[in-house]
């Protein structure tokens, strides 16, 4: 049975009770792997430019990642401390394989023009890293 087109099974995965170790329990396995844990993409990908150029020539026309704009940013009172809260719109934006191929292309051309150094990317990466992207 086909959940939807990247997935074959309806579960997402399965508890493995030999795994199981006090204070932690058992291991969750993707139901479509097997129990063998990769160690590189199916398609042979080393680098991710190469995934993603493999993502772009198998799934061009598909949705790759997705956002919801933000329509508000407002503040309130929550039991004495104030908390800003953000209004997303309801509706996600996509942006298929080929498209996110050529964005992420651009953004490594760009910072290679910048001249960005490895004790930059470590940083930014860290940076970005904290705030969650």
């Amino acid at each position: 049975m086909s959940v939807d087109w990247m997935r074959k099974h309806k579960e997402y995965g399965v508890l493995d009770p030999a795994t199981e170790v006090e204070g932690f329990g058992q291991c969750f396995w993707n139901v479509e792997g097997n129990k063998i844990a990769r160690t590189e993409p199916r398609n042979g990908a080393k680098t991710l430019i190469e995934v993603l150029e493999k993502s772009k020539e198998t799934h061009g026309g598909r949705n790759a990642v997705g956002w919801r704009d933000v329509v508000q940013v407002h503040s309130i009172d929550e039991g004495g401390a104030k908390r800003e809260k953000i209004q997303l719109a309801n509706e996600y934006q996509w942006m298929n394989y080929a498209d996110y191929y050529e964005r992420v292309l651009s953004l490594a051309e760009g910072l290679l023009l910048l001249d960005w150094s490895r004790r930059q990317r470590s940083s930014s990466m860290q940076r970005l890293s904290a705030i969650g992207w």
